[in-house]
């Protein structure tokens, strides 16, 4: 380009000549009709935007009602079964623990795992590990399920004999759990994609 020496007199120069300093600090000016790229906003979470208490509220109610179901559900049985007379109300006393076992292992210990392992992968935004973990986790489900069918069909009555019972107990403690624990893989799974639901923020 042409750069002034003196007045009416002009000297060429080259890009190279000048220092790197100055080199380094040229820009293009854009053209003043350009119009910057549009960028998508990214989606908020409602979870840090929305107010404490009826988000806290929006998320406990299902749960709520889900307690509330099965502490209704475990009310009517035991008040059906005590009608039947004292025996049958001591074998369901002592199965009691093992559904109780069940249900904790299932919806917590394993649950509260799985919604973790679901919710930090959506977290990341890998989609297809979410699909995944989800699929491992009724597979996990479903043979801790045959686990608590053939433990407690094989090895009930001897658990309940250490539990205490004994004579017409047992035998009724027996029959309740044949038919409860012959469904756990049902228990299990229903407790496992429940978690994996959870994980996903859908309540």
């Amino acid at each position: 380009w042409l750069a002034p020496a003196s007045p009416g007199k002009y000297v060429g120069h080259n890009i190279s000549d000048l220092r790197p300093s100055i080199r380094y600090r040229m820009t293009i000016d854009a053209p003043l009709g350009a119009r910057a790229a549009t960028v998508p906003a990214a989606p908020v979470n409602s979870l840090l935007t929305s107010p404490i208490l009826p988000t806290l509220l929006k998320l406990s109610l299902p749960n709520a009602v889900a307690m509330f179901g099965t502490a209704l559900v475990a009310v009517a049985e035991t008040s059906y079964i005590g009608r039947l007379g004292t025996e049958p109300l001591a074998g369901i006393a002592l199965v009691f623990p093992f559904v109780m076992l069940t249900q904790m292992m299932s919806a917590g210990a394993m649950g509260g795992g799985v919604s973790s392992a679901i919710s930090r992968a959506l977290g990341a935004g890998n989609r297809d590990r979410a699909a995944t973990l989800a699929l491992h986790a009724a597979m996990i489900g479903a043979c801790a399920g045959l686990f608590f069918t053939v433990t407690m069909l094989a090895f009930g009555r001897t658990f309940y004999a250490l539990l205490g019972g004994s004579g017409g107990v047992i035998e009724q403690a027996a029959q309740y759990s044949q038919v409860l624990f012959s469904g756990a893989v049902s228990i299990w799974l229903v407790n496992t994609l429940a978690s994996v639901v959870r994980g996903t923020g859908d309540m």
